[in-house]
């Protein structure tokens, strides 16, 4: 935990807070925390904060937040098709640490049905994933996340629509067979306003491919290494951002 997250509603009057028991045993037993001390924080969808430890109680941590400055939404979002459920937890918590706007969970062709069924695609268990996630990264803004169990559902009434309403985000799918790489289909990174969209392993299917190409979307490869999701999550991800640092250093 690199940073807590206080939900706005927590707060009282005063603007204190009283952690929840997870949290509270990592500060207490992790990183020993004693009162007087300052701490990293976070108003969830708003920004960042000092927080200084009043009082220590059981499994309560009591802390004073002070002023927030505030942070602004990223502009990346993510389009993942479904992972198994044994990664699925991994990969939401990685995709969040990197700071998305959106997330979105789709099935594929290749998704297998069942993976429907796991209480991990839960919207209380992808909470807490995305929560858990901006901690490690320290982010402010938990990504908005919406499962879609139909593929062409998805491409018709979300991609479509968003193509028309944001006509200046820019749609990337990754695809390792893809004839250019990131750099040069997304050279601004994360600059711009951009949705990535990964697919599930094995990939997606050529007539997928088609149904993105058709809306409007562009595919990129992100090297010669094929790989699992939870690391093309990562791997695409900090290719974006390093491209969008890039563009700001040199400009």
């Amino acid at each position: 935990m690199n940073r807590i997250l206080v939900q706005p509603w927590a707060l009282d009057a005063a603007r204190r807070t009283r952690t929840e028991p997870r949290i509270a045993q990592h500060l207490v037993k992790v990183l020993r925390i004693e009162v007087g001390q300052v701490l990293r924080a976070a108003l969830v969808g708003q920004g960042t904060c000092d927080a200084e430890v009043v009082n220590l109680s059981g499994a309560e941590v009591e802390l004073q937040l002070g002023e927030v400055t505030p942070v602004a939404r990223p502009r990346l979002s993510l389009v993942l098709a479904v992972p198994r459920p044994k990664a699925l937890s991994r990969a939401v918590q990685v995709a969040a640490s990197f700071g998305l706007r959106e997330l979105c969970l789709l099935n594929t062709w290749r998704v297998d049905a069942s993976y429907f069924q796991s209480h991990k695609l839960s919207p209380a268990a992808l909470e807490i994933d995305a929560l858990l996630g901006c901690e490690q990264g320290c982010q402010v803004h938990p990504p908005v996340i919406s499962v879609h169990r139909y593929f062409s559902e998805f491409v018709e009434t979300v991609l479509r629509a968003r193509r028309r309403s944001e006509p200046e985000r820019r749609w990337v799918v990754a695809h390792p067979g893809a004839p250019e790489g990131l750099e040069r289909v997304a050279p601004e990174g994360d600059r711009v306003a951009t949705t990535l969209v990964l697919g599930p392993d094995g990939g997606f299917i050529e007539r997928e491919l088609e149904t993105f190409r058709s809306a409007g979307a562009q595919l990129a490869h992100g090297g010669a290494a094929i790989l699992r999701t939870e690391a093309a999550v990562a791997a695409m991800l900090s290719q974006l951002q390093l491209l969008g640092r890039l563009v700001q250093s040199s400009g």
